[in-house]
């Protein structure tokens, strides 16, 4: 989960990064491409062998494609809200999300939501809302991206979680669907004038191809981290995202968030943290696995 929530990090300052010189169309689906690429050389080069065809059956289809559209949606509220908020603050508001797919988790997957973790939801809102200080046109409607995206991906946390426990197929294959799922549907607004940039460098060129590959990784990391752990047990580490965010905006934009924006950063990641470690304490430990 740490090397998940790094890669993540890094994916979303190369995305600032690539707001500068390269259409949102064309970021997009270089992502997709790199994905949808990689996983298929994935299967032809390791699963082949010993999986064959079966890699590709399934027994979830509308899990996989609700997973793949709230993945591009995910993309999309991420690259839009990059091009206007610090990588920091927009990573901070929508870590928002862990606490509603705990919410969430109580209706879709019949886990016990205590109230004391009600009320450390309440606390993580909290500080999103000392990061956005409505009134204060700190951020002004650039705000709906991130929260959008903690939405968004409390849905997506908890269909990932689905399938990654899922005995009747390859955890590798979700990727494989989303990468071409995205690849796909990406394509079609490329027939539209403006859509892609012909004249990018090969160092542009590397930025965007970077994007797909951690982008790739991160989501296997992902997949892996909850097939062997519950999401209550795995919610304290993926606040490091917000740490890794800020080093990466202070590295690559040289932007240190401001007084109030560190202590609603420090609001969330506590709350999260602490609603995360009271969950795992509640929950059996897992067997182990050779």
């Amino acid at each position: 989960m740490l090397l998940t929530v790094a890669f993540f990090a890094t994916f979303d300052t190369l995305s600032k990064v690539a707001n500068g010189f390269a259409p949102l169309t064309q970021t997009l689906w270089v992502r997709y491409a790199v994905q949808a690429v990689g996983m298929t050389i994935w299967w032809a080069i390791w699963l082949r062998p010993t999986q064959g065809l079966r890699f590709f059956r399934t027994g979830h289809p509308r899990f996989h494609l609700a997973r793949g559209l709230l993945l591009i949606s995910c993309s999309v509220m991420a690259l839009v809200g990059l091009r206007h908020m610090p990588v920091g603050e927009f990573t901070a508001v929508a870590f928002v999300g862990p606490m509603v797919a705990m919410m969430l988790s109580a209706w879709f997957l019949r886990e016990h939501v205590s109230a004391s973790q009600w009320w450390l939801a309440a606390l993580s809102f909290t500080g999103a809302m000392i990061v956005i200080r409505p009134g204060t046109d700190v951020f002004g409607w650039a705000v709906v991206f991130p929260l959008a995206l903690a939405t968004l991906n409390a849905v997506y946390q908890l269909i990932t979680r689905r399938l990654a426990t899922s005995a009747d197929e390859h955890p590798v294959f979700a990727q494989w669907v989303s990468g071409w799922i995205g690849a796909i549907l990406l394509t079609v607004p490329l027939a539209w004038p403006g859509t892609w940039a012909h004249d990018l460098s090969p160092a542009q060129w590397a930025v965007l191809i970077s994007m797909g590959l951690i982008a790739m990784l991160g989501q296997f990391f992902f997949m892996h981290a909850v097939a062997l752990e519950s999401a209550a047990t795995l919610a304290p580490y993926t606040y490091a995202q917000i740490a890794f965010a800020m080093a990466g905006g202070w590295l690559v934009f040289a932007h240190t968030p401001d007084g109030w924006a560190m202590v609603g950063m420090l609001v969330i990641g506590l709350s999260g943290f602490i609603a995360g470690l009271r969950r795992a304490r509640q929950l059996p430990p897992l067997a182990s696995t050779p």
